[in-house]
């Protein structure tokens, strides 16, 4: 015999048995809080600068405003938008969000006004939620998103919400929240989880690239892919169920797939506390990490860097610390060596990956062989990785450069413009080029679209800038090729020096020699910068990443 398959085609249409088979095998990543709150109850799940949500609180707000939503008009799988700052808020309304069926679509706000118009014309929400420090950008485009039905506003008393939106009514979120019974009716139990069926491979979450070169993409990403995603980067991170509450702080964008995905929805899967930043500012990074006890520090280099500079500051060794990850970008070797050295007692890894795959995709673990620190680590519970040759799709043995591709339970559904090319050979193509060696560790030569062509070799720009990069006066540096007559592209360093860029002709000019002059001693000459300018800051996209 054959085993029946029991896909949800129309999860709206389920009624009787159907229904009730659906919802006792249902996978929802509104389930995460009800479920938190029925185990940890009145420990605390997030805070903010304006207050804190246990995860009963949590819960029953996540209920309301997914009843709120289903009372003004908003159905199973269309687009509900959240463009706000980190906040208590933000996750009360993407969990209601996808507790009633809708597609959490996480509007990435540092990209400018074209950007968010760009994403909200994609997805056509009728309901966006939005911080009222972030409504003039929304009111200067007003007339190109005719759409928009209700505007949600974090952060502004419902007297001080001025008008804007030709045909959209305007709510507080608080009053939203609190006044769910208006919307839904008297008849109906706003507090209780709605009890409707999503089906597995339903999207739960729609989040945008950085588009530094072009218009972001809109990355669908399942229910299904979420809740496993969570709970493989709790083993990853080792975030556990315990007693002892474990906790972060988190100054990453939550529209960020890192922040949501790999910090956030495990923390609060595994019954830990989130201190969520409105931004990142070092002094106040390290002193929430200290005062919050935080166990799990993560972020970017620089994050690691403040909580590093605090510790000395104070003269605190932060023995809360368990655990200190970061991805993104490569640790400078005098920051590695300084955090090992002051906090012997946390396990100091780093984990990549990228939306479309739902990270953490690869990740080194505590203990992991020090003589590979370099690389990306091996993959993750959820995930299997391999390197092909990016014009043939052939796969290569250990230790040949390709393109790393992806699958697994972790992969996207799709973008929101279709692209079949990405999923070629039945693989995610990443666009990183690097190696797997025979130990399954991969090492990260640069991007595709990123690997300079000078004088007929293949130049990686990342291995360039990891040597520039320890230069004393060099605080950062990207690496990008110039046109140029006689070698095609020229290695071309931009460096933010140490201390400021020197304001005299002289000074810039002895620097930039200096920097060459490195530059030759540690690598060949197919790779070493022929220039070097410098500026006081390198542009960077949403999720902090230089552009």
């Amino acid at each position: 015999m054959k085993f029946p398959i029991f896909n949800i085609d129309n999860p709206e249409s389920l009624e009787g048995f159907e229904l009730d088979h659906a919802l006792a095998r249902r996978t929802s990543v509104g389930d995460i809080p009800t479920r938190a709150a029925k185990a940890y109850g009145d420990r605390r799940a997030l805070v903010d600068d304006r207050g804190e949500l246990t995860y009963n609180q949590l819960e029953t707000q996540a209920n309301r405003f997914a009843h709120a939503l289903t009372g003004v008009g908003v159905a199973s799988r269309e687009a509900v938008a959240v463009m706000a700052p980190n906040c208590k808020e933000y996750m009360v309304a993407y969990f209601g969000i996808t507790k009633m069926g809708a597609a959490a679509t996480l509007v990435n706000m540092l990209g400018g006004e074209h950007h968010v118009v760009y994403a909200l014309k994609q997805t056509e929400p009728k309901v966006i939620v939005i911080h009222a420090d972030l409504l003039p950008v929304l009111k200067t485009a007003a007339e190109l998103i005719g759409f928009v039905e209700h505007v949600v506003v974090i952060g502004a008393a419902q007297d001080d919400i001025d008008a804007g939106f030709p045909g959209a009514q305007l709510h507080d979120f608080d009053e939203f929240v609190a006044q769910a019974e208006r919307f839904a009716g008297d008849d109906v139990d706003v507090e209780a989880p709605l009890e409707i069926a999503i089906a597995d491979r339903q999207i739960a979450q729609c989040l945008f690239s950085s588009g530094s070169t072009s218009d972001p993409k809109g990355i669908m990403t399942s229910h299904l892919t979420v809740y496993i995603s969570g709970l493989s980067s709790a083993t990853t991170l080792n975030i556990q169920r315990r007693q002892q509450q474990p906790v972060t702080t988190i100054a990453l964008p939550v529209f960020h797939t890192a922040a949501l995905n790999m910090i956030v929805i495990p923390f609060l899967q595994m019954g830990g506390r989130v201190h969520m930043l409105a931004g990142f500012d070092q002094e106040v990074f390290g002193r929430t990490v200290q005062e919050s006890q935080t166990t799990h520090g993560m972020g970017l280099p620089i994050m690691l860097q403040a909580i590093h500079d605090y510790s000395v500051k104070t003269g605190d060794k932060l023995e809360h610390l368990e655990f200190l990850g970061y991805g993104m970008a490569p640790v400078p070797e005098s920051l590695y060596r300084s955090l090992r050295a002051r906090f012997p007692h946390a396990d100091l890894v780093m984990a990549s990956g990228m939306t479309e795959a739902t990270p953490g995709t690869l990740c080194q673990w505590p203990g992991y062989d020090e003589s590979k620190r370099f690389t990306w680590g091996t993959m993750t519970a959820h995930t299997e990785a391999s390197i092909v040759d990016p014009t043939t799709n052939e796969h290569l043995p250990a230790g040949v450069d390709g393109e790393l591709v992806l699958r697994g339970p972790a992969i996207m559904e799709g973008y929101l413009k279709p692209d079949n090319s990405v999923f070629a050979g039945g693989w995610l193509h990443s666009g990183d080029v690097g190696n797997i060696d025979a130990d399954g560790a991969f090492s990260f030569t640069d991007r595709l679209k990123d690997i300079v062509k000078s004088g007929g070799e293949n130049v990686s720009s990342v291995i360039v800038e990891q040597v520039v990069l320890d230069h004393p006066d060099v605080l950062e540096v990207a690496v990008i090729g110039v046109p140029d007559e006689d070698w095609g592209e020229r290695v071309t360093a931009v460096v933010v020096p140490a201390n400021g860029v020197p304001e005299s002709a002289a000074a810039q000019s002895e620097l930039r020699d200096s920097i060459m002059q490195y530059a030759r001693e540690h690598l060949n000459s197919s790779h070493r910068p022929r220039d070097v300018w410098f500026v006081e800051q390198l542009p960077r996209t949403g999720s902090g990443k230089i552009q």
